[in-house]
């Protein structure tokens, strides 16, 4: 990451705000999914093709979402911690990291 050279260890807590936007968006589905529901999502990807991406989210999907992203965040904070000194690029182990967890 960019970043990190000017940030240092605290690069970490900038590479957290994919988790945490992830932990949000699933907070904001339980409604929808709480009673047995499904959502779908249909894209064209290559439609000359008939290729498409179908994603599916339902209660178990929700639950692994949520618990990975949280455990990724939980993960970030900790490294903006353990790693304060003695690091020699923070930046690329953060980039490692959120690639990682994507």
């Amino acid at each position: 990451m960019v970043a990190g050279s000017r940030l240092g260890h605290r690069v970490f807590l900038l590479a957290g705000i994919a988790p945490l936007a992830t932990v949000v968006w699933a907070a904001t589905k339980v409604g929808e999914i709480r009673d047995g529901g499904t959502l779908r999502e249909t894209i064209n990807w290559v439609p000359e093709l008939g290729i498409t991406v179908d994603l599916r989210l339902d209660g178990f999907a929700l639950l692994m979402v949520a618990l990975v992203s949280g455990v990724g965040l939980l993960v970030f904070g900790y490294s903006a911690k353990y790693f304060d000194h003695g690091v020699e690029s923070p930046g690329k182990l953060a980039g490692t990291l959120v690639v990682f967890s994507g």
